[in-house]
């Protein structure tokens, strides 16, 4: 919540502008991302874009909201490219978040170009300084000094369609046999209201059947699992993986790893020992082939800062 709120503050203290229309309609935008409405924060950087397409606020505004707060990387670069030019005005942020967003969409040379530009105004004695920096310049030096990884023009992806999609965030895909499992953020039942952490509804597990290259339309998946769109309430999970043979699945709820039998709907999922949940937040989880050794993510205070990963040897 610290770290939202700072996001906040910062967003408002780079667009600080002189036109009083302008200013109203930003102090509007700032408000909607300080309640996590983020689709009406861009609606109102679109009125003043309208009038002025080359505004420094609403192109900063909406390109940052867009990238940091939305994950609409390739749609945020124009907004945040227009900002940059303006080096009178300019952020250490718009330079992370052009980086960000162009790491993002595999463009690691033109990420490299804006993460340096931020590098240089990245001081360790700045509240806002980026630890995390160093390491995504890293990431893009390995990625272009690896080329038997398949550049980014000889690979191919595409939305797997509105069926399974929402405007809500859908990941954590799982194929199992003629099932996908995967977590989204859509609303469960009418009555659910968004989260106070992202401004989305808390994260669900949900499963569609594949038949011929197609999904049937998606079901709430809980455990014990009743073969039917369920109200189940049980708060936030979402599904990390299965085993490779299909019969266990490891699931996040509450910053713990549980694991259920696949092979008996029955069931319920059981929270792993301490030897795994060990500290107040663990992340992901996966079995290796022969089910010996589980690898997964902890944050721990013994750890070497934010989350790792460890393994354990069954």
């Amino acid at each position: 919540m610290k770290n939202i709120v700072l996001k906040v503050a910062i967003l408002s203290s780079i667009i600080l502008i002189s036109c009083s229309q302008e200013r109203r309609l930003v102090r509007k935008a700032s408000n909607a991302v300080n309640v996590y409405d983020y689709d009406k924060a861009v609606s109102y950087y679109d009125q003043i874009l309208a009038k002025d397409s080359n505004s420094f606020a609403a192109n900063a505004g909406k390109g940052i909201v867009l990238s940091e707060y939305m994950g609409k990387y390739d749609k945020a670069i124009p907004y945040l490219e227009k900002a940059s030019k303006n080096t009178k005005k300019a952020h250490k942020k718009i330079n992370n978040d052009l980086g960000v967003s162009y790491h993002y969409i595999g463009n690691y040379p033109k990420a490299l170009d804006f993460y340096a530009k931020a590098a240089a105004q990245n001081k360790e004695d700045d509240p806002d300084y980026d630890y995390f920096l160093s390491k995504r310049i890293l990431d893009c030096r390995y990625a272009l000094e690896h080329p038997e990884v398949a550049p980014v023009e000889e690979q191919s992806y595409k939305n797997i369609g509105p069926v399974i999609n929402t405007d809500m965030p859908e990941y954590g895909a799982i194929y199992r046999k003629d099932e996908l499992l995967f977590t989204s953020k859509r609303q469960d039942t009418p009555k659910e209201k968004k989260n106070g952490l992202d401004g989305r509804y808390f994260e669900s597990m949900y499963v569609s059947t594949i038949k011929d290259d197609s999904y049937s339309a998606p079901r709430r998946y809980t455990l014990p699992d009743k073969g039917k769109e369920s109200n189940f309430k049980r708060g936030s999970e979402s599904a990390l993986s299965v085993s490779p043979d299909g019969k266990t699945l490891y699931v996040f709820r509450r910053g713990k790893i549980y694991e259920a039998d696949l092979t008996d709907s029955t069931k319920g999922d059981k929270k792993m020992s301490r030897v795994v949940n060990f500290s107040d937040f663990q992340s992901y989880a996966t079995i290796s082939p022969d089910g010996k050794m589980l690898l997964f993510a902890s944050e721990s205070e013994n750890g070497r800062g934010g989350t790792d990963l460890y393994k354990c040897i069954k």
